[in-house]
């Protein structure tokens, strides 16, 4: 495996790298409206799916590839002029040198004016011993710079209490096959409001991923979700920052409100009945 902590500058790479870009999208609180971060995607050039991209890249090089695609990040946030705080991705990629690659990251990130405060590190959610073994390093050394740590695709199998004891996140971002037709799903919302309890335990916060639809939106936001990111919100925006239009934001939470007052109405017809 190369050494990701000798091939930091922003122009650098490997033998063969293909040639890719960032998509930035939006993470968004519901009740205010305000984006509280954006993530950054890679994707190919002129254009593709990010699988296609990964598929090009031996599994050799997918260390240094996966810090290269964090130096490209801050370099377009940079000059987007983000203000907001930055998401980026870790691969899955195994064992890598953690501490080593996020110190020398952490420093590149600060020339381009990104302060380790406005960066938050987005690792895979563990799905073995194994997985977290390798990801506790990184959980630490992000910590320990000051940046914040989140867990992707966040499931009932994500290796749950392990995994917010050993990574300690601040945010934890559901599957996306949690959030799909979770309107239509009671065992969905059962494992949801699960996976709320143990991270309100924990102080972790959590964001609804890949939200597609106004029933998604709306049903997660009935249970307490109160962060969303999705296609309803704003799709990913090659090299430039999307907005969450307010109509969107408006309908969400007028649905949420209908929910609440049909629910409000189901208990009082419940306690009539057995009164």
């Amino acid at each position: 495996m190369l050494d990701c902590t000798r091939q930091l500058r922003p122009r650098a790479g490997f033998p063969g790298t293909p040639e890719f870009t960032m998509a930035f999208q939006p993470v968004v609180e519901l009740d205010s409206g305000r984006i509280l971060a954006y993530e950054a995607l890679a994707r190919p050039v002129p254009d593709g799916a990010a699988g296609s991209l990964f598929e090009q890249i031996p599994a050799s090089h997918r260390c240094v590839f996966d810090q290269y695609c964090r130096i490209k990040a801050v370099k377009l946030a940079a000059g987007l002029d983000l203000r907001a705080p930055l998401a980026i991705n870790v691969l899955p990629v195994g064992p890598c040198p953690a501490a080593d690659c996020l110190d020398e990251f952490v420093v590149t990130a600060d020339r381009y004016g990104f302060s380790p405060e406005r960066l938050i590190l987005e690792l895979p959610a563990p799905t073995s011993a194994q997985d977290l073994s390798y990801l506790a390093p990184m959980a630490l050394a992000a910590r320990r710079q000051g940046m914040l740590v989140a867990l992707d695709d966040f499931h009932a199998t994500s290796a749950s209490t392990p995994g917010l004891v050993e990574l300690r996140p601040n945010l934890v971002k559901l599957a996306m096959s949690l959030v799909r037709r979770i309107d239509a799903d009671a065992a969905r919302r059962a494992q949801v409001r699960a996976i709320l309890g143990h991270c309100a335990r924990f102080g972790a916060a959590v964001i609804a991923k890949g939200v597609e639809t106004f029933e998604e939106a709306a049903t997660l936001g009935a249970l307490e979700v109160s962060q969303f990111q999705g296609y309803l919100f704003a799709r990913p925006a090659i090299e430039r920052l999307a907005g969450v239009p307010e109509v969107v934001l408006e309908r969400v939470r007028s649905l949420v409100a209908e929910q609440a007052m049909l629910r409000r109405d189901a208990r009082r017809a419940r306690a009539q009945n057995t009164a």
